[in-house]
């Protein structure tokens, strides 16, 4: 060590200062894209309804310090989390006295899949716990229904972004076979086509291995496959079979992944007498449309 002489502080030389950490919020961007700071607090405090007494301060690499005035707005905002800002996820955490932001992980955050093609009598709140299990750690799960198009299970799971994204698993028993279900996101911001990642460069991943670009235009019927379900907002409501639904309010709606043709998924690696079947015959209808892609 150098001769540098060494202060030594007491609690209530840095009271005033810790206060007010206290209601802030530590933040990254999990991007390969580059953050403008300067253009962060206007920005941000108008997404976020103009908090008083909202700071900015840059703590690490894409990495920010949000300080407030009042605990409600730190409340709020971190419900919230995470947050898309210019197709980003912004990953939200409390500031904590002595947390080393080097330690800190913002890549595990809160999501929410639909799942989708599960035989009726499989849309259970405890089968979306087992299959979000595959995923992440699960926070909820539920039954939810959407008008003209029927119910689906939906989960909220601790999902590690730095992992990629998956279009769906594989689902079966002894009795019912094996199904393939589709799982569509809430909230996503722009992601790798290629590679499936979040906040991955789908360019930087093009000059490596060129991939053709999907179509990303609103589209129905059977390019639904191709480009991913846009959900209207006012379509989905939560499910039950003993309650008048009517003034049900609306939830975020969601998107799935832009299919592409997967091998490891093909017809060589499923053996014979485990096809994929179900006895209401559309998955395995929409699983053939999929395979031959």
């Amino acid at each position: 060590m150098d001769n540098l002489p060494l202060i030594v502080y007491d609690e209530e030389d840095v009271r005033e200062g810790v206060n007010s950490c206290l209601k802030s919020l530590v933040g990254c961007f999990l991007t390969e894209k580059p953050i403008h700071a300067n253009s962060l607090p206007n920005a941000l405090a108008g997404i976020w309804c103009n908090p008083k007494g909202f700071k900015v301060e840059n703590v690490g690499d894409k990495t920010y310090q949000f300080l407030f005035a009042e605990e409600k707005d730190v409340n709020r905002i971190l419900q919230g989390s995470p947050w898309i800002f210019r197709n980003s996820w912004l990953s939200l955490k409390r500031w904590e006295r002595g947390q080393s932001m080097i330690n800190l992980n913002f890549h595990i955050i809160p999501l929410k899949i639909q799942i989708w093609g599960l035989p009726l009598h499989c849309r259970t709140s405890k089968m979306g716990r087992k299959i979000g299990a595959a995923m992440g750690e699960v926070m909820e799960s539920d039954l939810f229904e959407i008008r003209e198009r029927g119910s689906f299970v939906k989960v909220t799971i601790l999902f590690d972004s730095s992992k990629p994204l998956k279009h769906g698993i594989h689902v079966g028993s002894k009795t019912d076979g094996i199904t393939l279900v589709d799982f569509q996101y809430e909230r996503l911001p722009q992601f790798c086509s290629s590679c499936c990642l979040i906040g991955h460069d789908e360019d930087a991943s093009n000059e490596a291995d060129p991939h053709p670009k999907k179509p990303t235009a609103d589209v129905e019927g059977d390019k639904e496959r191709e480009t991913g379900i846009s959900l209207g907002s006012d379509a989905i409501i939560p499910h039950s079979p003993n309650r008048d639904t009517t003034g049900d309010s609306p939830i975020a709606a969601g998107n799935s992944i832009p299919t592409k043709k997967d091998k490891s998924l093909g017809k060589e690696n499923i053996p014979p007498d485990r096809e994929p079947v179900s006895p209401l015959g559309q998955p395995l209808a929409r699983w053939m449309e999929w395979r031959e892609k």
